[in-house]
């Protein structure tokens, strides 16, 4: 073979290679559309029916890795039950802020429960809560023995 006759069947072999590339390409871009004839778009459907699988757990006595037998715990056991505390929810409570005459050591502190506002001192109680001690930044309270810190917002 001489050198024209191999260049001429490597040039039809790139120009399949890439006549063959484009096809695709084109062919890819531009599906075909297939027109269905009437088909009928209800369909019924049955749902196979469900075999409940039923089985049992049993206590196992023996580790399966120690090969020891377990014993037995104990059933006689008194139960003591405990009386349910009291359930009443802690209240919505925001310290919003301070007031003070200029001379005056009294602060006035302003204390918003469940959307309600109090002027409040300290050692004050205003329903079933107690305040211990407020500052400037937040406020000390009691409630049912549970201690409340709240920030001023």
């Amino acid at each position: 073979m001489n050198k024209r006759t191999k260049t001429y069947l490597l040039l039809v072999a790139v120009v399949c290679v890439w006549g063959t590339i484009a096809y695709k390409f084109f062919s890819a871009s531009k599906p075909v559309v297939s027109l269905v004839e009437n088909q009928n778009p209800v369909m019924s459907f049955k749902p196979l029916a469900k075999k409940t699988d039923t089985f049992s757990i049993q206590e196992l006595r023996r580790d399966p890795f120690l090969g020891t037998i377990k014993k037995k715990p104990n059933t006689n056991h008194v139960r003591v039950i405990r009386k349910a505390k009291d359930s009443t929810p802690i209240p919505h409570m925001a310290y919003l802020g301070v007031l003070k005459k200029r001379k005056s050591k009294d602060h006035i502190f302003v204390l918003n429960i469940n959307k309600e506002q109090f002027l409040v001192k300290k050692g004050q109680t205003v329903e079933n809560i107690k305040i211990l001690q407020a500052d400037s930044r937040y406020m000390v309270v009691s409630f049912k023995g549970k201690t409340i810190t709240l920030p001023i917002q």
